[in-house]
């Protein structure tokens, strides 16, 4: 007598937060973090060596036009690179509060769930909202309290 395989699981869609683990989910929120505080710090610099060539291109002895057609290139490009740092900090805030809102969200939930499950009420106070992380560990935490409600 062959044992029969397991039927398929179905095809779940997982983002990228869930198919890291612990480690992994620490270490890009510090990768995050980092990169957040060095981008305008890099600004800065990149900033201040803009403003120390451009200083040094109009005291070269060319001619008075030429120098203001490049220190006029050069703040176009500070301009450019200082909107591309702009846009990566909002991007990180963004990325951040994305992240605070749909994962710990839930795991306050959890907790919570935990909790009353603990003094013996198994009905969920809230369902998780539509694009939460962790709805499959909210999802088997009901059916687990849905089974003691039964045997209680």
């Amino acid at each position: 007598m062959q044992a029969v395989p397991p039927p398929p699981e179905k095809h779940k869609r997982s983002t990228v937060l869930q198919m890291m683990n612990n480690a992994g989910r620490q270490f890009w929120g510090q990768l995050a973090v980092a990169i957040l505080f060095l981008l305008p710090v890099v600004g800065v610099y990149a900033g201040h060596l803009l403003y120390k060539v451009m200083g040094e291109i109009m005291a070269l002895p060319i001619d008075a036009a030429a120098a203001e057609h490049v220190v006029h290139e050069l703040r176009s490009v500070g301009f450019l690179f200082l909107s591309v740092i702009i846009l990566l900090c909002l991007l990180g805030i963004y990325f951040i509060i994305f992240l605070s809102v749909r994962v710990y969200g839930p795991q306050v939930a959890l907790l919570r769930f935990i909790e009353q499950m603990k003094q013996g009420n198994y009905t969920p106070y809230r369902n998780l909202r539509k694009d939460d992380q962790l709805k499959e560990i909210w999802q088997a935490l009901q059916e687990l309290a849905a089974s003691l409600k039964r045997r209680g």
